[in-house]
């Protein structure tokens, strides 16, 4: 603990009523840096806050930075796997799942007309 006074004077030299100012400081230390056992609970490179919430890099999202994010969404059953990235069901192909698979397409509309 340390204190320090402050003097305040008019043009004249003359103290301000209510100078000197004393102050009585003490010094704390706050808990900066990574909180261990937080970061472990966040994946994908995410951190926790202050608030011991986790905070998801970009592409990641979730209370534990463990979902996925790709835009446009994966179409026909298709599941994000990472940021960006669809992984598809048989049958489908392309960067969102968009396209179908030509000779799965043939043999669905072949057995369709059966």
């Amino acid at each position: 603990m340390f204190s320090i006074g402050l003097l305040l004077e008019t043009r004249k030299g003359r103290a301000l009523p209510g100078t000197p100012l004393r102050l009585r400081l003490r010094k704390e230390c706050a808990q900066r840096g990574p909180d261990p056992e937080c970061d472990k609970r966040c994946a994908n490179g995410g951190w926790c806050n202050h608030e011991k919430i986790c905070q998801c890099p970009e592409g990641y999202m979730g209370q534990y930075c463990k979902t996925a994010l790709c835009y446009p969404q994966c179409m026909n059953g298709g599941s994000c796997t990472s940021p960006g990235v669809c992984s598809c069901p048989i049958g489908f192909q392309g960067r969102h799942c968009e396209g179908g698979n030509i000779s799965t397409i043939s043999r669905q509309y072949i057995w369709f007309l059966k």
